[in-house]
């Protein structure tokens, strides 16, 4: 059980650092490239409504 919560722990933490470093590089890159961010923030925005209705409607007929 220890091992377990070690492991998600760690996983967490993994998550933590790569999410900031994201965050980090999404600012530096706006800074830089606002046209590109923009297009890419609203690629990433419309793949994650696609894949969540698609999950939605695959949970509701179930």
């Amino acid at each position: 059980m220890e091992n377990s919560q070690k492991r998600n722990r760690n996983i967490l933490y993994w998550l933590a650092i790569f999410a900031a470093v994201a965050v980090a590089l999404y600012f530096i890159a706006d800074r830089w490239f606002p046209q590109l961010v923009s297009k890419f923030t609203s690629l990433i925005a419309g793949a994650f409504l696609v894949v969540t209705g698609l999950f939605l409607r695959k949970k509701k007929r179930s």
